[in-house]
């Protein structure tokens, strides 16, 4: 990555915290309420490091594939959500990379994410 793609990133970055914080302050939210996402979908491992080093500590992925890639042995204080529709085939390796899985649209899905979460000891 070019030294001003990882200053716009880190400047936009800063813009969204600044943005948020003072939305909260107007709001009265508390801190722990609100929550930056980068979501990394078609992005490289290169762009997922500089969100990481910019700040950024929760990622989002659709792609389960490229989240076993890109995240199995990421950073221990990030965290990684799947978003979007979850194919059941792949219920157990989201689980198995992921602390979150924010989109369920069946009840199979559902109890085969309880089913793995169990198996992997996972909430």
């Amino acid at each position: 990555m070019l030294g001003s793609d990882m200053d716009t990133l880190q400047n936009n970055y800063n813009t969204i915290i600044y943005n948020v914080e003072k939305a909260k302050e107007r709001s009265g939210r508390e801190n722990e309420t609100v929550r930056i996402m980068a979501v990394t979908k078609t992005r490289g491992s290169e762009i997922l490091l500089a969100a990481y080093r910019a700040g950024f500590r929760l990622f989002g992925e659709n792609r389960v594939h490229e989240a076993l890639e890109k995240f199995t042995d990421f950073k221990n204080d990030a965290e990684l959500h799947i978003i979007g529709q979850l194919q059941s085939n792949k219920v157990k390796k989201a689980v198995s990379v992921s602390s979150c899985i924010q989109s369920v649209d069946r009840i199979k899905t559902a109890s085969l994410i309880e089913r793995f979460c169990t198996e992997f000891s996972k909430k």
